[in-house]
């Protein structure tokens, strides 16, 4: 299980993401999240995402021996914020914006590489 956590106040303080191994003890896996709002792994378990919502963008990492590594900004979002995320069978990346206006019968996608986020 890795839950993530992120402190609510009037001055956003940053939070960070463990893992909880089968004893219950917590590991920190990263730190300096604004606002989780959803965590996925690639489909061979390489990857994690991580949408932070209070910075409006998307974070992956590198899994590597169990640890996360390479920290990147996958994507920003344009207007709006990240609220949720959900990686499907083939690796695709499919977030959802919250406070995001597109016109009516448009989507909006962000392009990294080939893939669409």
């Amino acid at each position: 299980m890795i839950p993530g956590w992120s402190a609510c106040a009037t001055r956003p303080v940053p939070g960070e993401a463990y893992r909880v191994n089968a004893e219950n003890d917590g590991e920190l896996l990263y730190d300096d999240v604004g606002l989780t709002n959803g965590i996925g792994f690639s489909p061979d378990g390489r990857r994690v995402y991580h949408s932070d919502s209070l910075r409006s963008h998307v974070i992956v990492h590198d899994v590597v021996d169990g640890t996360c590594r390479n920290r990147q900004v996958l994507a920003r979002m344009p207007s709006g914020a990240p609220d949720w995320l959900a990686v499907d069978e083939h690796g695709c990346l499919w977030v959802a914006a919250y406070g995001d206006d597109p016109p009516p019968g448009e989507r909006q996608a962000m392009r990294r590489g080939r893939r669409r986020v």
